[in-house]
């Protein structure tokens, strides 16, 4: 919720604190470059100085493949124990299925990977309920290593990888 609503680094170009920006409700959005922003400001300790270039870099789907993406989430999560972060279109997300929101852009969090399985485990942060995402409910879920690549490419030209 800090880096939601809460954060705001110094230079960022933000007129309001955090990284969530609404629309008519029930829109409500990040954009990469936000995203950005607020995950090098939150990793470089809040640093005035240092945050712009810490840490976190975004990857345009454009400029990676399905084994890049792969390899990308293999090293962050297994040698720093840092979840990527990817924006995907939700519709291709499995726990959105039944949802009436499905069709925009969605940001998670990519936890780890089972290559034996082909798939990639991932934290959902849309709840069930009409006054949430109608997703499956929020929490860990699985999805297929190429489902995610294509939920990426498919992201309303938004996609990307943050890593």
């Amino acid at each position: 919720m800090h880096i939601a609503y809460g954060i705001n680094p110094p230079n960022s170009g933000w007129k309001f604190p955090g990284v969530m920006t609404y629309g008519t409700y029930p829109t409500a959005y990040t954009a990469n470059p936000d995203l950005l922003i607020g995950m090098n400001y939150e990793a470089s300790g809040e640093s005035s100085t240092i945050w712009q270039n810490y840490y976190y870099v975004a990857v345009n789907p454009a400029s990676f493949s399905a084994s890049n993406l792969l390899s990308d989430i293999e090293y962050d999560t297994y040698s720093y124990g840092v979840p990527p972060v990817v924006s995907v279109n939700d519709s291709y997300l499995p726990d959105w299925q039944n949802s009436g929101y499905k069709g925009s852009s969605h940001d998670i969090a990519i936890l780890g990977y089972n290559n034996s399985n082909s798939t990639y485990t991932y934290y959902e942060t849309c709840d069930s309920g009409p006054a949430a995402c109608e997703t499956t409910g929020y929490g860990v879920k699985t999805i297929s290593q190429s489902q995610l690549y294509t939920a990426i490419e498919n992201d309303n030209n938004n996609g990307g990888l943050i890593w």
